[in-house]
């Protein structure tokens, strides 16, 4: 039996092998460390009930990761349907779901590096003041490359809401980084 398929008969092991990326990827959508670990669990239980549907035509991880994404989408919808107030807190990962104290461009001379990593943290922070929703359609577009359709399908809205959904993300970005990034 191959690895993969014995991960698949034992979901003891998916928390494992799977968690933590699951947990980046829902932290990085929402920026509220509860309501990832919240998101994580859910999607854990729907593979569990659903894993005699899983065909094998993608990886495990990417099935569960695909859980997770309708289930941050029905939480903004829900969240939607019942507004409450959120805090955010601080995002772990810079917009590729990578750590940026590990990312190092040897290229760059020391100064370079520097600024490039203040902007992105500069960056993150102003992702992290983004309405929920706004911040979700932005990375599902802009660094997750998925098209406005996709969009569209996800969160039950018009190409032309994508479109002024997305207006607003940049405009708000190009604010925050005008305010808080020298030029």
């Amino acid at each position: 039996m191959s690895s993969s398929k014995q991960t698949l008969q034992n979901p003891s092991l998916w928390v494992d092998e799977h968690g933590d990326a699951l947990y980046r990827y829902a932290l990085k959508h929402t920026s509220r460390p509860e309501a990832a670990r919240d998101l994580v669990q859910e999607t854990f239980l729907a593979a569990f009930k659903a894993k005699e549907k899983f065909k094998g035509d993608s990886t495990l991880r990417t099935w569960l990761t695909s859980i997770l994404r309708h289930k941050i989408i029905d939480q903004f919808r829900r969240d939607a349907r019942t507004p409450q107030s959120s805090t955010n807190s601080s995002i772990e990962e810079d917009l590729l779901g990578q750590n940026l104290s590990d990312e190092t461009d040897w290229r760059l001379n020391p100064v370079d590096h520097l600024e490039q990593k203040q902007f992105l943290s500069t960056l993150e922070n102003c992702l992290q003041k983004l309405p929920d929703k706004l911040r979700t359609i932005f990375i599902l577009k802009e660094v997750e490359g998925h098209n406005r359709s996709e969009i569209c399908n996800e969160f039950g809205i018009s190409t032309s809401h994508v479109g002024v959904l997305l207006h607003r993300a940049r405009e708000q970005l190009r604010s925050c980084l005008g305010k808080n990034w020298p030029e």
